[in-house]
């Protein structure tokens, strides 16, 4: 990397992306920004994804660096993310996945940002999606104007990070690597759906953010490997429990118990339950997280809520349980809104 301006550490985890990975390392070698370095990840594939990756590079004559780490055995994209964040050196980290792509200027519409806002933690860019009719789109793209440029009040940036159209993924965020290492904000071991859990915990450290409308992230939303696309969603409701204990047991304002009462049983109940294969252990980690945040005096707003989900709803249409739990929700003033942001 050069010796002046801002560095950047791009972190790119690897796992069976052989039809994608090579696309993707294209899109960081047009970069227009080139104060860049890339940190690739082997998390033990069993396709030819890396040595796709390394020929990729070693055809590459220009100035970004490209780094290869490996795991001692397929650990999961948090262990790896992990790992990237530990050998990074730039003064930004911008985390990317494998399968997805940049625009040539993407990084240097984000760091102009920096230049704009000197010290700015965190610069969220803006994301087009491969399929503009998947429902994942609308998540991903920030309208513009729906929220400030530029955010420094506490109250705001926690209403603004924890909101629902704010996006959760990791990716495509540009990110102070001094907030990350200094503060301990790894990604949670052992669970998918880790960028929900990364984001709340991120927002409280952040000081100020930026908001980007300009597009500087491709997505693929069709991608064989995603947890998104998996025939069996144990895992995804499991770790949607751990994750929701966590900031249950963590949180401190409303804005906390809003996101994680959204977060959990909104998403669970836009599942299909005959997708879950392990309906004992789910259940069984719903006991078990209940009765910690019992032990714990946690807000009752929370129990409440897993206790819910330990209804017979397997018994129940899906499209049942969505209405019982939208007049639940209704009922109980879990409804999750957030006041209008103004400049």
């Amino acid at each position: 990397m050069e010796i002046n301006g801002y560095s950047i550490s791009i972190i790119m985890p690897v796992f069976n992306v052989e039809s994608f990975i090579g696309s993707c390392l294209e899109s960081i070698m047009s970069q227009t920004y080139t104060n860049v370095e890339c940190i690739i990840i082997d998390d033990c594939g069993t396709d030819k994804s890396i040595e796709i990756a390394k020929s990729v590079v070693s055809n590459y004559d220009g100035d970004i660096e490209f780094k290869f780490l490996k795991n001692d055995v397929n650990s999961g994209i948090s262990v790896s993310r992990n790992s990237g964040i530990k050998a990074s050196k730039g003064d930004y980290l911008f985390f990317i996945d494998s399968d997805d792509k940049l625009f040539p200027d993407s990084l240097q519409i984000l760091i102009d940002k920096v230049k704009a806002y000197p010290g700015v933690d965190l610069v969220q860019g803006n994301c087009e999606s491969e399929d503009h009719n998947d429902p994942r789109a609308d998540l991903l793209y920030i309208k513009k104007d729906t929220f400030p440029e530029y955010i420094c009040d506490k109250t705001l940036i926690q209403q603004t990070m924890l909101h629902w159209s704010f996006p959760t993924t990791v990716w495509n965020k540009l990110i102070k690597r001094s907030c990350i290492v200094d503060n301990g904000l790894f990604f949670m071991e052992g669970v998918v759906h880790e960028d929900e859990h990364w984001k709340w915990l991120i927002q409280k450290y952040v000081s100020n953010l930026v908001v980007v409308n300009d597009c500087t992230y491709w997505y693929r939303t069709v991608s064989p490997g995603s947890i998104m696309n998996t025939p069996d969603l144990t895992r995804s409701v499991f770790s949607r429990i751990k994750i929701f204990e966590f900031i249950a047991l963590h949180g401190t304002s409303i804005y906390d118990i809003s996101f994680a009462v959204h977060f959990l049983p909104y998403q669970v109940k836009i599942l299909r339950w005959d997708k879950i294969k392990n309906l004992d252990m789910v259940n069984d980690q719903l006991i078990k997280s209940i009765e910690v945040l019992k032990s714990n005096g946690v807000d009752v707003k929370y129990i409440r809520n897993l206790q819910l989900l330990r209804l017979p709803i397997w018994l129940l249409d899906n499209k049942i349980f969505a209405k019982l739990y939208s007049e639940y929700e209704k009922r109980n003033n879990l409804v999750y809104s957030l006041p209008k942001i103004s400049n």
